[in-house]
């Protein structure tokens, strides 16, 4: 017998409430939920209340963090050059993405020639998938800027200042609305993080981190399952 789980929400914006979270009651009492939302069709007062209690509460909210957004006008500067762009982006789907399947390649070179082609229409997320893809193997494509700083080189520090940028974008995304493309920036983090030994004492917790989001969304779920 299947476990009597929660899960709502549709596509990549849903949550996941296993057996032991209260809102798992909702299961055991199947006519409450009609019961309620009947309630609300009879006397549509309440959903007004309900709708300004929620704004109120948004209104409330103190802002998490100091960093200023990034948007496209930041963003697309960061991104190299369309021949060194190339490079990358080749040597990225002929070897990371053999062994993990992130991105979907078709969707990705059309929204890359699109970028290339008018840089201020493509949406942020696209441009933040870039640059982590960059990043991941900016080390290992010859033809980077030569030197060091420290013990690291120039790529490895570019790479790096890819990879700072990107994850202040993204501790600003909602945790509640995700999409498929915020899912696929969690994990190009942690693949550019491993690819540039980047806070390696971070790395197990990072990748626990993300694989909790994952289940969160139930997405550990058979859906036959559910």
């Amino acid at each position: 017998m299947c476990d009597r789980v929660l899960l709502r929400g549709k596509a990549f914006k849903t949550q996941y409430f296993g057996p032991s979270h209260a809102a798992s009651l909702l299961l055991q009492f199947e006519e409450l939920s009609r019961f309620v939302k009947d309630i609300l069709h009879r006397i549509p007062k309440l959903e007004k209340v309900r709708d300004c209690l929620k704004k109120l509460r948004q209104k409330n909210m103190s802002p998490t963090g100091t960093s200023v957004s990034h948007g496209l006008d930041s963003l697309v500067p960061l991104v190299p050059d369309r021949e060194r762009a190339d490079l990358l982006v080749h040597e990225y789907f002929e070897t990371c993405e053999t062994t993990y399947r992130v991105l979907h390649a078709p969707t990705f070179f059309r929204d890359y020639e699109n970028f290339w082609n008018s840089p201020g229409d493509s949406t942020v997320p696209f441009v933040v998938q870039l640059l982590l893809v960059c990043a991941a193997v900016n080390v290992v494509v010859p033809g980077g800027p030569p030197g060091f700083i420290g013990r690291g080189s120039l790529s490895r520090q570019r790479a790096i200042t890819w990879i700072n940028v990107c994850e202040d974008w993204l501790d600003m995304q909602s945790h509640k609305h995700v999409t498929l493309a915020i899912f696929q920036i969690r994990v190009l983090v942690v693949m550019a993080k491993r690819m540039n030994c980047a806070k390696i004492k971070r790395e197990w917790t990072v990748a626990g981190h993300l694989l909790r989001l994952a289940m969160a969304a139930g997405l550990h779920r058979e859906p036959s399952a559910m």
